[in-house]
């Protein structure tokens, strides 16, 4: 999806990468993201590692996808902060190589990156729709060479049966979810580390990401009470209670840590194929790294998740989540709920907004699910959780 303008600042791109060792023949817009331009990049000459594609990702001062959205441009710079120091971070190697992509080129006065381009991909959420529901056919899509294997970006896979079935499938599911989940498990670790004292700075700083997500989650979960008053307005209370404690976080700031900050679906790629194992997935999209809490970036992901069961009956989604869950690892209790509490919201805050998702009817379900959620998280109620489709939450214990 290109957005407006992008045919003139793939223009102004290319001119100015025409400069460095990312000079490009052309720019294609590349879908994914409301917020910047992102672009595939062919490259004239290949490169090092053998790359002959780039990813492009600019920024300007407004929402790319809504123009009249003003958006500050600190948001690229601490981007690019957080992907040169996450260089560093060491891949996870479970069922899946799960990393940050590579930063080859940043460009703070433009606001313009070059990155490593993950071909024949998806996000996350395109993935489980497309291979995961009832209707997929399991065939891989990926482009392969004459001699019958896959290659992403130097990591070869030998094609076998390209639909996996039952034990296998889930077992699949499960060590995807639990390579992503050991990975955020990895860098939550190693951010609070002293040694990554610039990363906790430059994720401090940005505090424009910081107070949306608190707007689009806590401010927005009471909010929405007034639109579905029959649904949420007996939980009121709770719901104001959540917002303040949300707020009181982010006054605690010694308690707070390094977080990727919008961990969704739609920020984790991997390969257009049918599962088989080795896969690399990229974890993308850096601009919400901030100062927060832990669980908000577990909760995230697993709402996401969570919502492909709830509005689409895939019921790989939910052996995502168990793998997600198992990789993270379990806390404690304290955690288990507050993970519990971010999930509900994102049920009620976005899942509300889904008209394009599912019937009316659907939606007031997700929001009385979330509410549900919130309300047993909040009063601690673990034994609730223990009966349902997120008892995966309370299992290290």
């Amino acid at each position: 999806m290109a957005f407006a303008g992008s045919a003139r600042l793939a223009e102004k791109i290319q001119r100015e990468l025409n400069h460095t060792d990312y000079a490009c023949s052309s720019l294609e817009p590349l879908s994914g993201g409301n917020s910047n331009f992102m672009f595939k990049g062919n490259l004239i000459e290949e490169l090092e590692d053998g790359a002959m594609a780039i990813a492009v990702k600019h920024g300007e001062d407004y929402i790319a996808s809504s123009p009249g959205e003003i958006l500050q441009t600190t948001r690229c710079r601490a981007e690019m902060h957080c992907l040169d120091t996450l260089s560093m971070l060491a891949p996870t190697y479970s069922q899946c190589t799960v990393r940050t992509p590579k930063l080859y080129y940043s460009n703070e006065k433009s606001n313009t990156m070059v990155l490593e381009y993950l071909p024949a991909s998806v996000d996350l959420k395109t993935y489980v729709l497309k291979h995961l529901s009832a209707t997929a056919n399991g065939n891989a899509s990926g482009n392969e060479n004459a001699n019958g294997s896959v290659h992403v970006n130097g990591y070869k896979h030998a094609n076998g049966d390209e639909a996996a079935s039952g034990d296998t499938k889930k077992s699949l599911c499960v060590g995807l979810g639990t390579s992503i989940g050991a990975w955020l498990d990895s860098f939550h670790r190693w951010a609070k580390l002293p040694e990554q004292s610039s990363l906790q700075k430059t994720a401090k700083a940005n505090k424009d990401m910081q107070s949306m997500k608190y707007r689009d989650y806590y401010a927005r979960l009471v909010a929405t009470i007034d639109d579905y008053p029959s649904i949420l307005e007996e939980a009121r209370e709770t719901f104001e209670s959540v917002k303040v404690m949300a707020a009181d976080e982010l006054k605690d700031t010694d308690s707070l840590q390094v977080i990727h900050g919008d961990l969704w679906t739609g920020n984790a790629i991997l390969p257009d194929a049918a599962l088989k194992g080795g896969e690399l997935v990229f974890i993308i999209d850096w601009e919400f790294c901030q100062l927060g809490s832990r669980p908000m970036d577990l909760g995230q992901m697993v709402a996401e998740l969570f919502q492909l069961h709830l509005y689409k009956d895939i019921e790989g989604a939910k052996w995502l989540i168990e793998g997600l869950v198992k990789g993270y690892g379990y806390v404690d209790d304290a955690f288990a709920f507050r993970t519990a509490i971010h999930i509900g919201a994102h049920l009620i805050s976005f899942g509300s907004r889904m008209k394009s998702w599912g019937t009316e009817e659907q939606i007031q379900q997700s929001v009385a699910q979330g509410k549900e959620i919130i309300m047993h998280a909040w009063h601690e109620d673990r034994g609730w959780f223990e009966a349902g489709d997120l008892a995966c939450l309370f299992a290290g214990r």
